[in-house]
């Protein structure tokens, strides 16, 4: 466990990760919060969660609520930018 951790703590954080690169991971995980939600992701960052926390569990993988949720707010944002920018 301690190599594990050791491993994960050589890895880029939000704060170093080059924007691009953050935009793009974001991006991989919307995708396939919706292919895993049948295309709906629910607006509430909350909501959302709790429904791949769901799926995630059915697959032996765990995280807190709260982690999920700021990702979904992260992704919505991303939304927002997206939808902007073809404005």
């Amino acid at each position: 466990m301690k190599e594990e951790n050791k491993r994960l703590s050589s890895l880029p954080t939000k704060e170093n990760v080059h924007p691009r690169s953050r935009r793009s991971y974001l991006t991989v995980i919307e995708a396939l919060a919706q292919e895993s939600l049948k295309g709906d992701i629910p607006r509430e960052p909350y909501s959302a969660a709790n429904a791949l926390l769901f799926v995630m569990n059915k697959h032996g993988l765990y995280l807190k609520n709260e982690t999920v949720a700021n990702m979904i707010s992260d992704i919505s944002s991303i939304r927002e930018d997206r939808e902007t920018e073809k404005a």
